[in-house]
């Protein structure tokens, strides 16, 4: 594999500061929106609490709700204890470049690219934006079965969104991998618009 696609902990790796022997929740995006520069970009930009950032809130509400803290009195230290790795992780822009439709497409980067962080970052569960769940669902490596928790959305709309789950081995283990919107996505960050449901509860 490409080195520069290998897992690199100046890009991606732990949302808080203190490193961990594994991650909580593994959030896998599809390339940094650093124009071109390297740095840990998005640790630098998510982990602050602020809650007008579309990223904090988000991933912040997801960590909670898989972390049992459904009303979320911990959701600092909660995103802290997650992670994140990217599709393609050397550089992107507002829209999906070439390289990452390139890599989501190519189950040989794909699974290395997998492979790499994974084995870094020893996630407890995966959550991943549409578009990536997918292409992971479909490699035979990590696919197991379905899985009876998801997330569902409550929209505005008549219908709401469920979303897909499904258990993935991941080193050895088998561990939840839920999709979910990307976090820049325009929909309203509400904490009683999202839920957890299934067999958990």
């Amino acid at each position: 594999m490409d080195k520069n696609m290998e897992y690199n902990p100046k890009r991606e790796g732990f949302i808080g500061r203190d490193r961990k022997e594994e991650v909580e929740v593994l959030f896998i995006l599809k390339e940094p929106n650093s124009s071109g520069e390297e740095g840990v970009w998005f640790r630098d930009c998510v982990y602050e609490k602020k809650i007008e950032n579309k990223y904090y809130r988000t991933l912040g509400i997801l960590a909670d709700l898989l972390m049992g803290d459904k009303a979320g009195g911990n959701t600092h230290s909660n995103l802290g204890k997650c992670g994140y790795m990217n599709v393609y992780p050397c550089s992107g822009g507002p829209t999906a470049s070439l390289n990452y439709e390139k890599t989501i497409n190519d189950a040989v980067i794909l699974k290395g690219r997998l492979d790499s962080c994974f084995k870094k970052l020893n996630p407890k569960m995966v959550v991943t934006c549409l578009g990536n769940y997918d292409a992971i669902f479909k490699l035979e490596k990590y696919k197991s079965e379905n899985y009876e928790d998801h997330f569902l959305y409550k929209r505005d709309t008549k219908e709401d969104r469920k979303f897909n789950s499904c258990t993935i081995c991941v080193n050895g283990k088998r561990i939840p991998m839920y999709e979910f919107y990307h976090p820049a996505a325009r929909v309203r960050k509400d904490r009683e618009r999202f839920d957890l449901q299934g067999g958990h509860l």
